[in-house]
């Protein structure tokens, strides 16, 4: 038996997992020229959003912390 790992860490039961946002598509990243990237998909009730983070360079997991302002500003616009 192999075990998968993952780089999201907003997947179920990882660190930065949002209640009542089902992430269900993704992709990491790093480049020279856009820095650290994240990219997922997923919904907040009935709708499905799309979330695009680029140059979170700061270190650390800081691409996951601007994605999940994007859906905390999200779900207060509901």
């Amino acid at each position: 038996t192999q075990l998968l790992s993952t780089f999201n860490k907003m997947l179920p039961n990882m660190p930065y997992a949002m209640p009542k946002v089902t992430i269900d598509g993704l992709k990491t990243g790093t480049t020279e020229a856009a820095g650290a990237c994240f990219i997922s998909t997923g919904t907040i009730g009935s709708k499905r959003y799309i979330t695009i983070v680029l140059h979170a360079n700061n270190g650390g997991d800081n691409r996951f912390i601007a994605t999940q302002r994007l859906y905390q500003f999200i779900q207060k616009q509901a």
